[in-house]
């Protein structure tokens, strides 16, 4: 049995160093050494696997390790497979995160961190064109993923109420066709995740009322707005936890949901300096939720903290898999899945429209600090960084066209930034 622990740790520690971008990235990966160099699964199973972990909570890269970690070992193989995946984050963000701030003031690392941005501003325009051309299908698809935008972007409906009401509508409409039909697994399983949601929004809600008043309403400038006496490692653990919970479709929705809770609700760093983690997470090995939960808990509290936040990030996936891999082996394929997640999947697509806007309005825009300075911009031509419009429709173009690899882009995006502040422009 540690052998077979030992090796499982190692493969997917491999798996999890080599991998810029995660998730999907991860498949040809995984598919190399697991189903053809290992023989552990098959091409066919992998892609099963996939397609629940796009549909449960969580960033499907781990969720994927989850399972196959219970497969080859059980409960402790799930437990184990886990921490292979994300080792190699936690590990690198945090060497990152304790030097990132010593070089944080250097003019060059500053340009080449506003050219990843607009990098990141291109890979999540690429993403939320491929995932609507995969899910946003018939006039219910547009209007979901429109009213999930609007609502998220312009009202500020927090994520968690998009993802029920979706399931919630996915399942009646299933119910009008004739598609859902009681029965007893399709209950069981609903029961589940209706409770394991409504205990962590319970769970949410005592972190709100225990520490709202200890947390400082102050708009951020760079960092940290609080400090270690401002907010427990035990609630920051439960935030990501929360996080993790309401995270379904992988880490691109996971940066809308950090967005609203650590900058917008607890202002625990600033935006500027969450979207320059976006653009580092982005452009490191790992996955991007992963990667971004280390990198702020590191900030926040050290390697301690880093530990603690993606320990909480990854607990609900955890959870829920194994629950699945226990008792459910054909849980894709039950109808009341597959009608929930026929209206998630566009809703969950404009939760990421979301955070391709924002990347794009830092990245791309020179906004004005009041609206008597918007008034007195002589065009509308100087709210916009043309040399970055212009690396940012040439990146597009080319993930439209070409296999490019998201690391190239995210390179580019580096070097073009660095040469900002050199050519005269």
């Amino acid at each position: 049995m540690i052998k077979t622990l030992f090796e499982l740790f190692c493969v997917l520690f491999k798996v999890g160093i080599c991998t810029f971008g995660g998730g999907i990235a991860m498949l040809p990966i995984l598919e190399r050494e697991l189903a053809e160099k290992r023989k552990w699964t098959t091409s066919e199973q992998l892609l099963d696997w996939f397609a629940i972990g796009q549909s449960t909570p969580g960033i499907i890269a781990v969720n994927v390790a989850t399972f196959i970690g219970h497969k080859r070992a059980g409960v402790i193989g799930g437990i184990v497979g886990t921490l292979g995946i994300v080792s190699p984050s936690v590990i690198i963000i945090t060497i990152i995160a304790m030097f990132i701030s010593n070089f944080a003031s250097i003019s060059w690392v500053q340009a080449a961190l506003i050219g990843i941005n607009v990098s990141v501003a291109a890979l999540l325009t690429n993403a939320v064109w491929k995932f609507s051309k995969k899910s946003v299908k018939g006039l219910i698809g547009i209007i979901l993923f429109f009213c999930s935008f609007v609502a998220i972007y312009f009202f500020k409906l927090n994520t968690i109420w998009i993802i029920l009401a979706s399931i919630v509508l996915g399942i009646l409409y299933g119910i009008k066709k004739g598609d859902v039909k009681p029965n007893k697994k399709a209950i069981v399983i609903s029961s589940i995740i209706i409770a394991v949601f409504i205990v962590g929004i319970l769970i949410f809600k005592n972190i709100n009322a225990s520490s709202d008043n200890n947390i400082a309403e102050s708009t951020v400038t760079n960092v940290a707005a609080v400090s270690k006496t401002d907010i427990s490692l035990f609630h920051l653990f439960l935030i990501f936890a929360y996080v993790g919970l309401i995270t379904i479709g992988g880490g691109l929705v996971a940066i809308t949901a950090m967005q609203q809770i650590i900058v917008e609700k607890y202002s625990l760093i600033s935006m500027d300096f969450f979207y320059n983690m976006v653009a580092i997470s982005e452009s490191t090995p790992g996955p991007l939720g992963i990667n971004m939960a280390t990198y702020i808990g590191t900030e926040l509290y050290g390697v301690l903290g880093g530990i603690i936040t993606t320990c909480g990030q990854v607990l609900p996936s955890v959870v829920i898999i194994l629950i699945i891999a226990m008792f459910f082996s054909k849980f894709a394929d039950l109808n009341v899945v597959k009608s929930a997640f026929m209206a998630l999947r566009p809703a969950v697509t404009g939760v990421i429209a979301v955070a391709a806007v924002n990347v794009f309005v830092i990245a791309l825009l020179n906004l004005p600090s009041s609206i008597s300075d918007l008034k007195i911009a002589s065009t509308w031509l100087n709210l916009i960084k043309i040399p970055s419009l212009i690396f940012y429709i040439a990146a597009v173009f080319v993930l439209f066209k070409t296999k490019i690899h998201p690391i190239a882009v995210v390179l580019a995006g580096g070097v073009f930034g660095v040469l900002m502040t050199v050519l005269p422009f």
